[in-house]
């Protein structure tokens, strides 16, 4: 499988964006060939401890990335992507890859090569992480513990613990 994720920025009017983008943009990108599934964020998108700046993220699914690249060079797809500018004036990340069924323990190919970051020079290990959440709307804030399930190292940033993509599993 593959994916097209669009992560949408906040726009300058989060109910004009909204009302565009279900009822006009999704039923023309339903349209694009070889299209799987479509999935769409529900609620707020943010970081664990506090709310980003993007507002929506959509998952769009299709067999491959070359039937991807076909679809986005179809008449449906060229469609979709010129209508972008039609709502997103708070800008979009489009980002298209290859998709795998994750499985404990594994390792992405090319691991344990040294090349940098995407190395994976530590071992995998399960563990649990304390997380602190705040609600946008509410402002309280609420901790939980989490099974780490990427790879992640911890930075302290002031009083708070940051998480990074490390390139490989580590216990916390």
């Amino acid at each position: 499988m593959a994916a097209i994720v669009a992560v949408y920025k906040t726009p300058k009017s989060v109910a004009a964006f909204n009302d565009y983008y279900f009822s006009k943009h999704v039923p023309i990108a339903k349209k694009i060939p070889g299209l799987r599934r479509y999935r769409v964020s529900d609620g707020p998108v943010g970081l664990p401890v506090e709310r980003g700046a993007t507002h929506l993220v959509a998952i769009l699914e299709f067999d491959s990335v070359e039937a991807i690249q076909q679809a986005l060079g179809s008449p449906e797809g060229q469609a979709t992507t010129s209508d972008i500018a039609n709502f997103a004036d708070g800008g979009v990340d489009l980002m298209i890859f290859n998709t795998k069924e994750a499985r404990p323990g594994t390792r992405q190919a090319g691991c344990g090569a040294g090349s940098g970051p995407a190395s994976c020079s530590k071992p995998y290990t399960s563990g649990r992480m304390k997380i602190a959440a705040s609600n946008p709307i509410s402002g309280k804030i609420a901790t939980s513990s989490v099974a780490l399930a990427c790879p992640i190292a911890v930075n302290t940033v002031g009083n708070r613990k940051i998480a990074r993509n490390e390139g490989s599993f580590t216990k916390i």
